[in-house]
């Protein structure tokens, strides 16, 4: 079984722009590395030799950077990587539908996040179950940033100050089993919640993958020291990504 790992790379950027960064968030730094080639090196490292890079016409740089440093760690891995320069926005997962035709199944990543997710544990899942859609969830802690009142009539019952909860969310990452692109629109945009929406309307199978693991979602300065930070109180396993890729070329099971 092949997979064909989509690195989403398209989106302009514009929250991490407007606090500050004129640069595009995928060739931004962290703890050393663009988040781009974090999210390189993880698909690699789990075993994805055949690996596309999705951006839009807007953002050259990002095909330039997938031409010079994009092969020269796909070499080390015995990999191909692919630059694919979207001309007509095609929304955050429509390229899916243009590239179904080459695997089994498509691993679905989105470059503003970072992540310890096991990939090869999440494309295992995916071919042992056979949903039309896979998508890795995890819990995330939110808190409000007020007081939050209970009422019965006009009486208040309880004060929570800045109370926090506890909800599962998507972790961005997905597997799709070619079929799915039935439901993306050929030639406009469509993204993976309408994609969801479509496919359970259809009444297919989406699946969820639940895990635990370290992630982060990085749209603007903020949320670039909270990267930052993540890798660091994670530092046994970005290390391993950031230095010893080449100890361990093939290693891991070719999908």
């Amino acid at each position: 079984m092949t997979t064909t790992a989509i690195i989403m790379a398209g989106g302009r950027s514009e929250r991490m722009r407007k606090s500050g960064e004129r640069t595009h968030k995928a060739l931004l730094d962290v703890a050393g590395l663009t988040m781009l080639e974090w999210n390189m090196r993880g698909v690699f490292w789990h075993g994805f030799k055949n690996v596309v890079v999705v951006s839009s016409a807007a953002e050259l740089q990002i095909k330039d950077f997938v031409e010079d440093r994009g092969r020269e760690l796909a070499l080390e891995f015995g990999a191909r990587i692919e630059s694919l320069v979207e001309t007509i926005p095609l929304g955050n997962v429509g390229i899916a539908r243009e590239l179904a035709t080459r695997a089994d199944a498509m691993l679905i990543v989105y470059v503003d996040n970072l992540t310890t997710l096991d990939l090869t544990a999440l494309r295992a899942r995916h071919y042992r179950q056979q949903p039309l859609i896979t998508v890795a969830v995890h819990e995330e802690i939110f808190r409000m940033p007020y007081g939050e009142v209970t009422l019965a009539g006009d009486q208040i019952t309880r004060y929570a100050e800045k109370p926090e909860r506890k909800s599962l969310v998507s972790s961005g990452t997905y597997v799709l089993s070619p079929r799915v692109c039935e439901f993306i629109a050929r030639a406009r945009p469509t993204n993976i919640a309408d994609l969801v929406a479509n496919t359970l309307q259809a009444g297919e199978r989406v699946e969820a993958f639940y895990h635990d693991d370290a992630w982060v979602d990085v749209n603007d300065r903020v949320d670039l020291g909270r990267a930052e930070a993540m890798i660091l109180s994670n530092r046994e396993r970005f290390e391993f990504l950031a230095t010893r890729m080449h100890d361990t070329a093939g290693a891991r099971h070719s999908p």
